[in-house]
C-alpha cells in the first residue's frame, strides 16, 4: 500500500493551481529522476524482519510486506526516510535515516527496537470496581554521581483494573506507583466505578486506598534486586493487590498565617516524593487539614509575597489523628556566593597562575562568575536539579561576590558548571563541597560558597581505534561513536570529565585539573556515579593512566570497551 507524502501533496497543489498545459511543462522540466529505493526492517533484538512498517520517504511511502521488505521510487539526492510501526519505539536515531538516492543504491536495512512495557492488574479487597486510578513510572538514574528518581510516564486503569506504562524508550531501573484513593472520592456511573485521586478534608476517619510503589519503596540505597529492570523491548507484568485502610484525619497549624491568605500545604512521603493527598485550608482555625493513612509523612508551606517564606513539619501516623501539628513559616534568606580567581593571561607561559592583575582588568573580569552553579536535593531521592541564577550580590560593589535566592532548607549537593578555567576547590563554612553537602538552615543565612577558579588546566588529547580492546566483554560489532571518561585518581565527588566522539578519531578534554587520571572509551554512554567508590574502581581498571601537568598535554590512544566489561584478572591497561 502506497501513501502520499507531505512533498507530493505540494507538488500536486502547485500543478492544480497553474493553467494545464504550463502545468505539465514545468512539471516536466523540473522534475528529477526517481530512482528505487529498496530493503528490508529488521526487529533490532530478534533480527527477524517486521511486516506492515510504514517506511516513509519525501516524495513515496509504502508498508513492508510479510517478509518486512519494501520499494520506494524517489528522487536523486539527499532523502529522509523514516521508519514507523506501533508497538516499536517511535523515538531516536532508529526511525531517521539519511539517505543519498541515486544509481545502482543498494539494498537498505533498517531496524527497530520493540518498545518496552510495564502493565499491571490491580484488584481492590472492597470488590469495587478499579477504574481511574492514576500510575506513575518512576526511573532510576545519576545526577553528578548520587542515584536520583524521576517520572518516566504514566496511565490510569481501566474498568477491568489493567494500566499499561508503554514505549519505555530509556532501559533502567523503574518502580511503579499509584495515586491515592479515598472511598468518598469515587464518582459512579451506571456501569463502572472511577476513582478521583486525593483527599477531601475531613474532621471524621474515613477509608481508602494508600498510595504504594511496587516492587516497593523508592529511595536512595533502594535495592535493585526489589525494583524493576527493564530492558530493550522487555515487557514486564504483575498483579497489585491494594487493601483498604483507615484514613485519619490530619491538623496542621500556621501560628504566623498571614492573616486573611491560605497557605498552601504539600504532603510528601521520606523519598521526597509528592503525595497527591490535597490539603484544604481552615481559613477560621488558621490550619490545613487532610485525611491520611498510617505512614511516615512531612508537609512543606510556602507562602510567597515580596519575601518568599518557606515551613515544614515531619510526623507519623499511626493509627491515630493528629491534631497537635505545629508548622511555623520563616523567610527565605539569599546564600552568598564569593567567586575569587587565579588567573594569568596565557595560562601556558612562564607565569604564575596566582599572579595579581591590573584592578581594572579584574574589575570587568569579576563582572560575571565564570560559572554556572546547581543544587540538587541530598535528602529527597525525587526531583531533577535546579539551576541556580548567580545574581551579584546587592549592596556591595564587590564584583566577585555574587547570591542565589529561594533555596529551600535542607542538605544539598553543589555541582559547578565552568566555562572559564577550571574549579580548584567549592567550600563553605569550611565544608569541601565536593565531597560534603551544602547546609541550608531554616530562617537562617547560610555560610557563604565560596568558589576558587584557576585556569592552569590541562588537556588529554585521545584517539580512540574502533578495535575491541582485549578487556573481556560482549562482541561490539560495527560501531561508530565512542564515549570517553578520565576518571580522576582522587575523585572529589564532582562531575567526571566526558564527552562523545565518532570514531576513529581523536577528541580534546580540556580544562582537567592537574593530577593523575584514568581514561576510557566505552561503546555506549553510561551514568558514572561519582560517589559509588566501587563503581568507579571498576571503571577505572578498565583505562589507561594519564597524568595531567599544569597547562601541559597528554596524548592516549585508547581501544573501545564494552560498557558492561570487567577487567581481565592481571590486565594492566
Amino acid at each position: 500500500m502506497r501513501f502520499p507524502s507531505k512533498r507530493g501533496q505540494t507538488l500536486l497543489m502547485a500543478a492544480i493551481a497553474c493553467a494545464p498545459g504550463v502545468a505539465a511543462l514545468s512539471v516536466a522540466q523540473q522534475s528529477p529522476a526517481l530512482y528505487p529505493v529498496s530493503g528490508v526492517v529488521l526487529n533490532s533484538l530478534t533480527r527477524q524482519p517486521i511486516p506492515r512498517v510504514l517506511v516513509d520517504g519525501d516524495t513515496d511511502g509504502v508498508l513492508t510486506d510479510g517478509d518486512g521488505r519494501f520499494e520506494l521510487n524517489l528522487p536523486e539526492g539527499m532523502d529522509q526516510i523514516q521508519v514507523h510501526r506501533p508497538g516499536y519505539n517511535s523515538r531516536g536515531q532508529d526511525v531517521t535515516h539519511a539517505v543519498h538516492v541515486g544509481p545502482n543504491l543498494p539494498s537498505l536495512t533498517f531496524y527497530l527496537t520493540p518498545e518496552a512495557s510495564i502493565t499491571g492488574h490491580v484488584t481492590l479487597s472492597s470488590g469495587d470496581d478499579p477504574d481511574g486510578i492514576r500510575f506513575t513510572a518512576y526511573l532510576r538514574h545519576t545526577v553528578n554521581g548520587h542515584p536520583k528518581w524521576r517520572m518516566a510516564g504514566g496511565a490510569s486503569t481501566n474498568t477491568e483494573g489493567v494500566f499499561r506504562l508503554a514505549n519505555l524508550d530509556t532501559p533502567g531501573i523503574y518502580a511503579v506507583c499509584s495515586a491515592p484513593v479515598q472511598d468518598h472520592n469515587i464518582v459512579r456511573s451506571s456501569d463502572s466505578q472511577r476513582f478521583r485521586a486525593g483527599s477531601m478534608a475531613r474532621s471524621a476517619e474515613s477509608t481508602g486506598y494508600p498510595s504504594v510503589c511496587y516492587p516497593g519503596p523508592i529511595s536512595e540505597s533502594a535495592e535493585l534486586a526489589n525494583l524493576l529492570p527493564i530492558s530493550p523491548g522487555q515487557q514486564v507484568e504483575f498483579e497489585l493487590p491494594l487493601d483498604r485502610q483507615p484514613f485519619f484525619p490530619i491538623s496542621i497549624a500556621v501560628p504566623n498565617a498571614p492573616p486573611g491568605q491560605p497557605v498552601g500545604i504539600q504532603i510528601f512521603d521520606p523519598s521526597g516524593r509528592a503525595l497527591e493527598y490535597s490539603t484544604a485550608w481552615n481559613q477560621q482555625r488558621g490550619v490545613a487539614e487532610v485525611n491520611l493513612p498510617n505512614g511516615q509523612y512531612y508537609a512543606e508551606g510556602r507562602f510567597g509575597g515580596q519575601i518568599s517564606y518557606y515551613g515544614r513539619v515531619d510526623f507519623h501516623v499511626a493509627n491515630a489523628p493528629l491534631q497537635a501539628l505545629s508548622m511555623t513559616l520563616l523567610p527565605l534568606h539569599p546564600i552568598p556566593v564569593e567567586v575569587r580567581r587565579q588567573f594569568v593571561a596565557n595560562a601556558r607561559a612562564n607565569v604564575r597562575n596566582d599572579e595579581p592583575q591590573s584592578s581594572a582588568a579584574i574589575s570587568q573580569e569579576q563582572a560575571d562568575p565564570g560559572l554556572n552553579l546547581v543544587l540538587f536535593s541530598a535528602d529527597s531521592v525525587i526531583g531533577d536539579p535546579m539551576g541556580t541564577a548567580l545574581g551579584q550580590s546587592r549592596g556591595s560593589t564587590d564584583k566577585s561576590l555574587f547570591e542565589i535566592e529561594n533555596i529551600l532548607p535542607g542538605r544539598y549537593w553543589v555541582q559547578t558548571n565552568p566555562y572559564q578555567g577550571y574549579i580548584s576547590s567549592v567550600t563553605s563554612g569550611g565544608a569541601d563541597l565536593t565531597r560534603e553537602p551544602l547546609i541550608v538552615g531554616p530562617g537562617s543565612t547560610t555560610a557563604p560558597i565560596q568558589i576558587v577558579l584557576r585556569k592552569d588546566g590541562g588537556e588529554i588529547h585521545c584517539t580512540v581505534n574502533p578495535t575491541q580492546s582485549s578487556i573481556s566483554g560482549p562482541p561490539l560489532g560495527e560501531i561508530t561513536n565512542a564515549f570517553v571518561y578520565a576518571i580522576p585518581d582522587s575523585p572529589n565527588g564532582s562531575q567526571i570529565p566526558q564527552t562523545a566522539l565518532q570514531i576513529p578519531g581523536t577528541v580534546v578534554l580540556a580544562n582537567l585539573a592537574p593530577g593523575v587520571y584514568r581514561v576510557l572509551a566505552l561503546d555506549k554512554y553510561v551514568d558514572i556515579e561519582a560517589a559509588s567508590p566501587t563503581e568507579l574502581a571498576r571503571l577505572a581498571a578498565l583505562g589507561k593512566s594519564a597524568t595531567i601537568e599544569a597547562g601541559g598535554i597528554n596524548n592516549t590512544e585508547l581501544d573501545v570497551i564494552p560498557a558492561g566489561a570487567e577487567a581481565e584478572e592481571g590486565a594492566t591497561p
